[in-house]
């Protein structure tokens, strides 16, 4: 009787842990969901963002945004499609802005600090540019 319970609960355990590592994605979506629209996603060290902007409003806002929290613009491209600013805190950590059009009114902005990724600074340059909108 006794086997009978343990290998019971082993394959319990392992039910459980199966479903924990095959709806592990599945949570982020659900999150991702749940922040719906316009919502701000940290996913693989970006920062994501939809915004009901033009992308020429938006890569206008960026780059006050930067401006008056005091960070140097290093790179400014943009075309009809895409811009990408970079720039730099004072200790180095690089900055990249990328905003792409997703229609005539509207746009995704993702921000990056630092090569694996900074949340909070990135909140912070995001915020800074939200201010400028």
């Amino acid at each position: 009787m006794r086997k009978t319970k343990f290998w019971k609960y082993i394959g319990q355990f392992v039910v459980l842990a199966m479903i924990t590592v095959n709806s592990a994605g599945c949570f982020w979506l659900l999150v991702g969901a749940a922040a719906g629209a316009g919502g701000i996603i940290w996913v693989k060290g970006k920062l994501k963002q939809e915004l009901n902007v033009s992308l020429d409003t938006a890569h206008a806002a960026a780059l006050k945004g930067l401006k008056k929290i005091e960070l140097p613009v290093i790179i400014d491209r943009k075309d009809k499609l895409t811009s990408k600013i970079e720039s730099e805190f004072a200790d180095g950590a690089r900055v990249w802005i990328d905003i792409d059009a997703i229609s005539a009114k509207a746009c995704r902005i993702e921000v990056r600090v630092g090569t694996i990724g900074d949340e909070k600074r990135s909140r912070e340059v995001l915020d800074a540019i939200q201010n400028n909108l």
